[in-house]
């Protein structure tokens, strides 16, 4: 399991603050319990769509204007 938390959820955390994390894992029996572990990962952040979208738009139109002036160039090169 991956649990993503904004780093603007702790804007007011100190450096010597600490974040419990509590998780139960199995049923109360305790014969079936095994080795459980969490552990911090750095990880590269997820892009919000905010982000996302204008940058997939300017490769849209970047590839498009390429695409349309290779047609003309053809073209253009066909008719001479």
């Amino acid at each position: 399991m991956y649990a993503y938390i904004p780093t603007s959820d702790f804007s007011a955390a100190k450096t010597s603050d600490f974040v419990y994390l509590y998780a139960h894992f199995g049923n109360s029996d305790a014969s079936q319990s095994g080795f459980e572990e969490w552990a911090l990962v750095n990880v590269a952040p997820i892009p919000e769509m905010d982000a996302l979208f204008p940058i997939i738009g300017f490769f849209a139109v970047t590839f498009a204007t390429q695409r349309l002036q290779r047609r003309q160039w053809a073209q253009q090169v066909s008719t001479m």
